[in-house]
């Protein structure tokens, strides 16, 4: 994908590339007892090794990406999106909203799917686990988010660009074309 990007890109041109990583975090220690999402963390990356496709990304990663496909000037910041409504900034507090509500719909189907299918968990396991995480998406007081990555900037904004494109823990990495490149991509390794 950012083989082609960097093809259709004229020189001088940006790119965007955004991941999501299913790794819950908190800086603070304050992870609910019950340890359900460091579960979820183990059980994202059992369901990547088995299927050979990771939910871990990592804004290194991303910078590598594509630095290998030819980009320059990639830039990395970093941000936070909570889990839980916990964040004191009002626009943070909202978004924690959304991803609470986000969280609890999505795992029936995201969780079943992977916990049955590739890890073999039985419906009723599943069930159990989706109870628990509930509970935990309705702690307050535990100041969870997950990592973002977003990769550069949209064609044309330019490298002094310094706003905030998500409110994650995630880096928002953008790259740039060079001006006198080729134009095809140096191969991937």
């Amino acid at each position: 994908m950012l083989r082609n990007a960097y093809r259709c890109l004229k020189p001088g041109g940006w790119i965007e590339h955004t991941e999501i990583t299913a790794k819950i975090i908190s800086n603070d220690g304050t992870i609910p007892p019950a340890r359900v999402y460091d579960w979820w963390n183990d059980f994202f990356t059992e369901a990547g090794e088995r299927t050979g496709k990771t939910f871990n990304f990592t804004s290194k990663q991303n910078a590598a990406w594509m630095k290998e496909t030819g980009f320059k000037e990639v830039n990395i910041e970093e941000f936070k999106v909570p889990i839980s409504p916990w964040a004191k900034d009002s626009t943070l507090k909202s978004v924690g909203g959304l991803n609470n509500l986000i969280c609890g719909q999505a795992m029936d189907g995201v969780g079943l799917r992977l916990g049955t299918s590739v890890l073999l968990n039985s419906f009723t396991e599943m069930q159990v686990v989706f109870g628990i995480t509930r509970q935990a998406l309705r702690d307050k007081n535990s100041q969870v988010y997950y990592p973002w990555y977003v990769v550069a900037l949209p064609l044309g904004w330019g490298a002094d660009f310094h706003g905030t494109l998500t409110f994650d823990d995630s880096s928002t990495t953008w790259a740039q074309k060079p001006l006198a490149a080729a134009t095809e991509a140096p191969p991937m390794g």
